[in-house]
């Protein structure tokens, strides 16, 4: 669900008169603002790290609160890569999905954090996916594309598509080391694909699930 259908929904209930649980969702639209601003500032006051916990700490608040949308989890998603909890951001981008089904960038996201915990076929699948969705003529895809052209892409498309052939490359390494490990056993190709890649310890503070 947007944010802006959030919103009408919200308004909708609030012609009933205010509730408790309608002021406690104001906080939480609230909290969200103020978690994006953090995310989106600069790091001249704050430390990229403590920058994002803050952010963190919003969204958990806003959640908490009964506001829930595929905004919001997509983006505290994005904070929890950041910091390295790719388990979590996993989970995230597990509930952002559904919410945003079309939103190609939730996949490429999810496949990023898939290849970091060692998941070289769910990344692969997730790229595809979103190589999919960015084909489509939207809006948000338009948008996105803008943003490719400044990275100097062609679109998103592009961006996905040079992510899927390294995808492609890292799963064909991993399936060459495993033949000669198999035929070789005494051969040290040191530690393999999947066990180099950090799976992330899960955030010890993290209350809205």
């Amino acid at each position: 669900m947007k944010p802006f259908t959030s919103i009408l929904n919200f308004f909708k209930q609030k012609e009933k008169g205010p509730t408790e649980a309608g002021k406690k969702w104001v906080e939480g639209y609230n909290s969200f603002e103020r978690g994006k601003q953090h995310y989106l500032a600069g790091g001249e006051t704050h430390s990229v790290a403590a920058r994002i916990q803050n952010a963190l700490d919003c969204f958990d608040y806003a959640i908490a609160s009964g506001f829930e949308d595929g905004g919001i989890y997509g983006t505290r998603g994005s904070c929890l890569q950041l910091l390295d909890f790719h388990l979590d951001a996993i989970d995230d981008f597990n509930k952002a999905i559904p919410l945003e089904p079309e939103d190609s960038n939730l996949y490429y996201m999810r496949s990023v954090s898939k290849g970091a915990t060692g998941d070289l076929h769910g990344r692969v699948a997730d790229l595809k996916e979103a190589i999919r969705l960015s084909e489509i003529d939207n809006n948000v895809n338009k948008t996105f594309n803008l943003g490719a052209k400044k990275l100097g892409f062609e679109s998103s498309t592009a961006i996905f598509k040079a992510e899927l052939l390294s995808a492609n490359l890292d799963i064909e390494q991993q399936e060459v080391d495993e033949r000669v490990r198999s035929k070789c056993p005494g051969v040290d190709l040191g530690p393999d694909l999947v066990t180099r890649r950090r799976a992330g310890a899960r955030r010890r503070t993290h209350p809205s699930q």
